[in-house]
């Protein structure tokens, strides 16, 4: 059999129905192909979408590793990265599908050939909600690394309502034109294409970052620390939804997302920044915690919207008080 080209490896959690139904696009996309494989890492899911991957998969290649504990997005996606084959990956979320009868795969595979000052390759991703309207994936995908100024000014909200929207549209690179190849600082692991090689000598994903958020992160900080570099593939585009961990039942709800986010952001800060940085990260979240508990408070947005408003900010203000390893201090 012929090595693959391209590995994609994508993680699920409790995915849903979407989960399959996605997957099932790629694998038949790779199928087409014939020089791409998928491995998929189940999360030990409780929904039936395993069961439905399963059926999914056999009698393809499709390779599928049902773990017994939900890893996290960091180790799964490591796992997964172990068992590839190809030269480069795809980490690809179980949120993310191609666009009806699109080939997002060949830019990918054709930018790794040519590229060789670049060992990251971003796709770009679309609103599953909105497909001619992509501002939100646009705002959500890129990013310049995080410093403690622009921490502090995502937290306390300067960058949406006081002078900061000069800092936001460059932060996010909104004041790049998404039609020609651009470099990246900070590129989400929603759909993320990566020399292995180059993967696999940074380590992989940190597997402290668990269960997620903030390991891409720190990932693309150890990318530019080692002088790799990220770039945008225009030609490659991908349909996301995103929140799907959120999203349903049997995930995660908005306070227990906003407080693993901000334990996470605490050992980001603790592993770049130095031990002396958790008071003020600290006291930080505290902040943007308090302010959006103020302003969800107000009564602005309606009863179901102020509900889940107030609850991610619950995590927020919570997530300011506890330890590295999760516990309340």
């Amino acid at each position: 059999m012929t090595a693959p080209r391209l590995t994609i490896v994508t993680v699920n959690w409790n995915g849903g129905d979407e989960a399959v139904q996605n997957a099932g696009a790629v694998a038949a996309l790779a199928l087409r192909r014939g020089d791409v494989e998928l491995v998929l890492i189940d999360n030990a899911s409780t929904d039936g979408s395993v069961e439905k991957l399963a059926s999914m998969a056999a009698g393809t290649s499709v390779r599928l590793v049902r773990q017994s504990v939900n890893l996290g997005f960091g180790p799964a996606s490591n796992a997964g990265a172990a068992l590839a084959r190809a030269p480069l990956l795809l980490f690809l979320n179980p949120d993310a599908r191609p666009r009806e009868g699109d080939d997002p795969l060949e830019p990918l595979l054709t930018a790794a050939a040519r590229e060789g000052r670049h060992a990251g390759f971003c796709p770009l991703l679309e609103d599953a909600e909105a497909p001619g309207r992509r501002e939100a994936q646009e705002s959500f995908q890129f990013r310049r690394l995080v410093t403690p100024a622009s921490l502090a000014r995502e937290m306390l909200l300067f960058d949406r309502i006081l002078w900061g929207g000069g800092f936001r549209r460059e932060g996010r690179y909104l004041d790049q034109d998404r039609s020609v190849p651009f470099d990246v600082e900070q590129p989400a692991a929603a759909a993320l294409a990566i020399r292995r090689e180059v993967f696999l000598r940074l380590g992989g994903f940190d597997e402290r970052f668990t269960p997620a958020w903030w390991e891409d992160v720190d990932l693309a900080a150890r990318f530019a620390g080692a002088g790799e570099r990220f770039v945008t593939v225009p030609g490659s585009r991908f349909v996301h939804r995103g929140g799907s961990s959120i999203a349903a039942e049997g995930r995660l709800v908005e306070r227990e997302y906003r407080r693993i986010y901000g334990r996470n952001l605490l050992r980001y800060a603790e592993k770049w920044w130095g031990e002396g940085s958790l008071p003020w990260v600290r006291a930080l979240l505290a902040s943007g915690g308090a302010i959006r508990l103020a302003l969800a408070a107000s009564g602005f947005r309606g009863d179901r919207a102020r509900k889940v408003t107030l609850e991610a900010a619950r995590g927020t203000f919570e997530s300011a008080f506890l330890s590295i390893d999760g516990e309340a201090r």
